[in-house]
């Protein structure tokens, strides 16, 4: 399974599409038995990385990130 590591501010961040990381069961946005589903796990820092969410999916990941915010103001500068 690929992991994607990016830089969001100054934290790292690295999703995972392992479900061998998973270690509780709720998903970080609906609730859900991620265990049910393709489990993605979202881990921030550097080496030792501190587990920020689990998802059900990418789609439940890509909807926390909308709902909370998280990608306000971090995308490259786009000059027109």
């Amino acid at each position: 399974m690929a992991t994607f590591d990016r830089v969001l501010g100054d934290t790292p961040i690295g999703v995972r599409p392992v479900p061998s990381l998973v270690t509780e069961s709720d998903c970080t946005y609906c609730g859900c038995d991620v265990t049910a589903h393709s489990p993605v796990v979202v881990e921030e820092g550097w080496g030792d990385r501190d587990r920020a969410g689990q998802f059900c999916n990418y789609g439940c990941l890509a909807a926390h990130v909308e709902r909370e915010g998280l990608a306000t103001g971090t995308s490259c500068r786009v000059d027109l």
